[in-house]
């Protein structure tokens, strides 16, 4: 089973069913609708929930529309910094490929 990482203050909106989506880039997992997943909280290690991938969109990050990160970022300028923050072993830029995905509790 594949699973993802979130933070704790994460965690509590997902189980809330408030956040049912998530961004990643370097997808080394192969992510894609109807995969099960495992939700694990980044501090623990512990799983707190499993899910369902619902839609999975992949695109380059210089392709990335102001639409698709309002709530998530300032600007796209913010999303390469945040992201960079993420990935800070990787070099994060407009060829980037970047996953939208949506899930569903299971």
């Amino acid at each position: 089973m594949k699973s993802l990482k979130f933070q704790t203050d994460l965690m509590h909106q997902i189980l809330g069913g408030e956040k049912t989506n998530t961004r990643r880039l370097f997808d080394d997992k192969d992510l894609k609708v109807g995969d099960e997943l495992e939700l694990i909280e980044s501090g623990t290690n512990k799983v707190f929930a499993h899910a369902i991938i619902t839609e999975c969109i992949e695109k380059k990050m210089g392709e990335v529309m102001e639409s698709e990160i309002v709530g998530y970022y300032d600007s796209i300028p913010d999303m390469y910094k945040v992201l960079g923050n993420h990935y800070p072993d990787k070099t994060v830029g407009p060829e980037t490929l970047i996953k939208f995905i949506e899930f569903k509790l299971k």
